[in-house]
């Protein structure tokens, strides 16, 4: 692991970040809107990038994920809460970093080190997570890129410990509604479709149902 903790920028958040700082230029140095993501612009790493939603202060669920993160969990991870990848008590200290991620804004990093035991071998990774606007301009939404030494996950699933964290606020004005909760009707306009429609190895959709209507002159 300390060959890996040596690498302070991994491939992948490297790109993330030099990414969205580009897309944050582009807005006049605002936040970027979700709709901006462009999965080509990622393409060498959309294995290890998620899309994470607010759904309360310090708490946010994935919305999209790469297939590194499911093959950590063994399971599909998209819907279940971002602190389902972390320990119960790693979830201490995830709690107040989702909290800045979205309300201060902020850029959040971390070092995380997989749980050991029986067939799960122990390995570090590396998270960044950076805010986004939704639709109506709030930061509901954020991206993140996961990496780690590219070592055989073992038994799942596999959950996180956080070794280390960093914080950096952007001065930037953050509104919110009186309730304090984005609107979910985000999840069917511009904003959902911009990244997950060309992004179809991130994701595994199921068969759908077709309603066929028959013609006049079938009847």
């Amino acid at each position: 692991m300390s060959r890996f903790r040596q690498d302070k920028r991994a491939p992948a958040l490297r790109l993330l970040d030099a990414y969205w700082t580009d897309l944050r230029a582009q807005a006049g140095g605002d936040v970027p809107t979700r709709s901006a993501l462009d999965p080509r612009g990622l393409e060498t790493v959309l294995d290890r990038i998620f899309i994470l939603e607010r759904i309360a202060p310090g708490f946010a669920r994935i919305r999209l994920s790469g297939m590194r993160l499911n093959l950590l969990t063994g399971m599909e991870v998209r819907g279940l809460p971002f602190s389902a990848l972390f320990t119960p008590a790693a979830r201490q200290t995830l709690a107040p970093l989702v909290t800045r991620l979205f309300s201060d804004p902020a850029r959040i990093e971390m070092t995380i080190e997989a749980e050991t035991g029986p067939g799960r071998p122990g390995f570090a990774g590396q998270v960044l997570l950076l805010p986004l606007r939704d639709n109506r301009g709030l930061i509901s939404r954020a991206v993140g890129a996961y990496a780690d030494t590219g070592a055989d996950p073992g038994r799942t699933p596999r959950r996180f410990a956080i070794s280390s964290d960093t914080a950096c606020c952007f001065d930037i004005a953050v509104t919110w509604p009186a309730d304090g909760r984005a609107d979910r009707a985000n999840d069917t306009g511009p904003d959902h479709r911009a990244f997950a429609e060309e992004a179809e190895p991130l994701l595994r959709p199921g068969p759908r149902l077709r309603v066929v209507h028959p013609r006049k002159d079938d009847a």
